[in-house]
């Protein structure tokens, strides 16, 4: 379809040629230009892209029918060019270098008010709103049709051909001599702060969509570089937070995100009138020196500028460079626009399930874990039940022979803005539901002592049978390298179980292999395993499962990189 529409675009411009691709821009080329509070998105996303910044009635460049010929140039192109581009911004700054992309200045003054270009506008102070106070990502993905190039030749070519309207004229030399904040920023409000030299003119529809933050953090993470950084702090409700460092965003990567929420459709020109899609802009004080009024003599023998008074050129372009270091602030523009610190909680993915209950306690989570626990009554002959030295469960399965085990539930399964899908690795967790997306169920049954059997649970458990013996399941996937780190909740230690590797890292935290060591039932043992299921050894003699525990190192690294 999109192809279709691109052909049936240059097929248009091929019979209308005369018409659509014989027009250059040259209406353009002279006007005046405000830079703080043009656009060149237009002046309202929900209409038709007209750039606030043109001065359409105000005229510094005079040109003839003489001195057009060889003043202006076009490249006159016959053929619509159509290419696809995209682009993410994330504040500001990031939107106003967007809009830089397709923008060349220069001359006398230009550095007091490109730092602060079209950051009065009406549109980027509505994108810089959602972008550093609401903490939203914009995507583009823009469709240009380009029908040409102008531009104007500037000196020193052609020195005698060069000269500024009677309107312009007038304007400057009713400028005092003496400098007077009030009346030049008149000056600057009526004429503006540029002129335009150079122009493509075309057409440009963008579609802005609403992305997610933790999207573009997925794709950050894909990178093999250094993408943001991790602390431990309060926010809101979590305790880990990601920095992500957006701007290390390639652009051909923008092209792969899909998604998010439209946001609205912006047009820029039609076929019949094309719009500027690009500009090259010289100060206006640029264009207040002898070598453009070459036309001066005439100034004088038609009253509109003072023989008395003189041209004073060098002075009045002083005093206009000097109020465009004010004009900022005077347009209430007390800070260049800059990109937010972007923040994203680490939680705990998205699903449902459970972790084993560590002596420290349930994770952080913005949610409330349910907890819940399981007495298993193991052999009571000679009974062999066994544990790593420094294991970090609950004390409470230290009781030989009827161990208490703990659990922290997540049974929450909303889809929040921040919540993730499980890494890529090689662990398991406990079943509670349905595995989340990535994993496999299996199960292990403890054959738990046979006579005057002591089992008792409350609160909320693992999905499984608690009855006489003990059957549990579990979520595991071995998807990924455990050696490549995954990112998780830093700020509390936590436990996952071993799988078919070692135990899986996890970026900034030291991992330690446990074990706990069951002695099941010694007469008609009825032990067993199915589908996917944590590491575990010697079933029907006293099975030993493997876990993984996770607490903060103490050189806890602040930037964390991609893979």
């Amino acid at each position: 379809m999109k192809q279709t529409i691109i052909y049936s675009l240059i097929t248009l411009c091929i019979l209308q040629r005369c018409v659509l691709c014989l027009a250059d821009g040259s209406r353009f080329i002279g006007l005046g230009y405000n830079i703080l509070l043009g656009n060149p998105d237009g002046g309202d996303l929900s209409l038709t892209g007209v750039d606030p910044g043109l001065k359409s009635t105000r005229h510094v460049l005079k040109l003839t029918s003489n001195s057009a010929g060889k003043l202006i140039d076009s490249d006159n192109k016959a053929y619509c060019t159509t290419h696809n581009s995209a682009a993410v911004f994330f504040g500001g700054k990031s939107y106003q270098n967007y809009l830089l992309g397709d923008i060349v200045t220069f001359g006398p003054g230009d550095g007091s008010v490109l730092p602060y270009a079209f950051s009065a506008s009406r549109v980027f102070k509505d994108i810089k709103h959602r972008t550093n106070d609401n903490h939203d990502v914009l995507r583009d993905t823009e469709t240009v049709c380009n029908k040409g190039r102008t531009r104007y030749v500037l000196p020193p070519m052609y020195p005698d051909l060069h000269k500024v309207t009677d309107e312009f004229a007038s304007a400057v030399c009713h400028l005092p001599v003496q400098y007077n904040q009030a009346i030049y920023r008149q000056f600057l409000d009526v004429w503006g702060t540029h002129v335009v030299v150079g122009v493509d003119i075309g057409t440009k529809t963008v579609n802005r969509y609403e992305q997610s933050v933790s999207q573009i953090a997925e794709i950050l993470q894909s990178y093999d570089t250094e993408i943001g950084s991790v602390s431990v702090e309060d926010f809101m409700g979590y305790g880990t937070v990601y920095t992500l460092y957006i701007s290390k965003l390639s652009h051909s990567d923008i092209y792969t995100i899909k998604g998010g929420n439209l946001d609205g459709t912006l047009s820029i020109g039609t076929i019949d009138n094309p719009e500027p899609l690009a500009y090259k802009m010289g100060t206006i004080a640029n264009f207040i020196q002898d070598a453009f009024w070459n036309n001066s003599t005439t100034f004088f023998s038609n009253g509109i500028c003072s023989e008395i008074d003189g041209l004073n050129l060098p002075q009045r372009q002083a005093n206009v460079v000097k109020v465009m270091g004010e004009y900022p602030i005077l347009n209430g523009l007390t800070s260049k626009p800059l990109d937010p610190v972007i923040k994203i909680p680490v939680t705990w993915p998205h699903g449902t399930y459970g972790l084993y209950h560590p002596k420290s306690g349930c994770p952080t989570a913005a949610f409330t874990w349910e907890e819940g626990w399981n007495r298993q009554d193991a052999e009571d002959s000679r009974n062999a039940d066994g544990w790593s030295p420094t294991i970090h469960l609950d004390d409470s399965v230290k009781t030989s022979g009827k161990p208490i085990f703990h659990f922290c539930i997540k049974t929450i399964n909303e889809n929040k803005d921040y919540e993730r899908d499980w890494p890529k690795g090689n662990y398991c967790i406990l079943k509670k539901g349905d595995c989340p997306q990535g994993f496999n169920s299996g199960s292990i049954k403890w054959d738990d002592e046979d006579h005057d059997n002591a089992n008792s649970h409350a609160g909320t458990l693992p999905d499984g049978s608690y009855g006489g013996d003990t059957v549990m399941f579990f979520c595991c996937r071995k998807d990924g390298n455990y050696q490549t780190s995954i990112l998780l909740p830093v700020d509390r230690p936590f436990y996952l179980l071993k799988y078919t590797s070692h135990c899986q890292e996890v970026f900034g935290m030291t991992v330690s292999e446990e074990y706990y060591k069951m002695d099941t039932e010694d007469h008609h043992n009825t032990d067993a395993v199915s589908g996917s299921h944590p590491n575990i050894i010697n079933l029907h003699h006293d099975p030993i499962m493997y876990f993984c525990y996770y607490e903060r190192k103490n050189n806890f690294p602040a930037r964390i990189f991609g893979r």
